[in-house]
């Protein structure tokens, strides 16, 4: 016994002593803090340096994600290019499109994934560029443009996307320049004044 005791003891002895076994989990670092998801959602994606856009998905059921959430894209540069939010995977309520210097360029308002409602750009300095109504994303009534100084440039109405009736046109002192006359996008007649 006393054979089998002493080789026993010598290999336990020359053994390393066993080194502790780490049981913590490595939290990845929130890739945009600012935006939230909805409960029952998944953050993807990266900012900046890593990526370029972070958004919110949903697992369905049936084994497939879908957009469901808040969605961010970026500029090369960091800034933020455009922002809305996805709802069981259709763009809905305002989304908004930046210049790469964070001043808004445009806002849309969604429904069903499709431009329904007040859109506006902007120029790069912040003035107005044109604002009307959208239908199913297609501009409809009445439309305004303006030149970057903020003086109106052209003014008419859209039906089904298309010019119609008496559009007015301006020069960037405010002066009335032109009458063009559509019908159903057809121009029929164009005065200069």
């Amino acid at each position: 016994m006393r054979a089998m005791l002493v080789p026993l003891l010598m290999l336990l002895a020359g053994c390393p002593p066993k080194t502790p076994i780490d049981n913590t989990v490595e939290v990845k670092a929130d890739p945009y803090p600012a935006l939230l998801c909805p409960e029952g959602t998944e953050k993807k994606g990266a900012a900046p340096p890593d990526g370029y856009k972070v958004w919110c998905m949903r697992f369905l059921p049936t084994g497939s994600w879908i957009n469901d959430g808040g969605h961010v894209t970026f500029y090369d540069s960091g800034e933020v290019k455009e922002k809305g939010e996805y709802r069981s995977g259709s763009k809905e309520g305002t989304w908004e499109l930046m210049y790469e210097t964070g001043e808004t360029q445009r806002e849309e308002i969604f429904v069903d994934n499709k431009s329904n409602g007040t859109s506006t750009e902007y120029h790069p300095n912040g003035n107005k560029k044109s604002e009307g109504e959208k239908v199913n994303g297609r501009e409809s009534g009445g439309w305004t443009y303006w030149h970057d100084n903020g003086t109106k440039k052209k003014e008419g109405v859209w039906k089904d996307g298309e010019p119609d009736g008496e559009w007015l046109e301006y020069d960037a002192e405010g002066n009335k320049t032109q009458i063009r006359q559509y019908k159903f996008g057809r121009l029929l007649t164009h005065k200069e004044l």
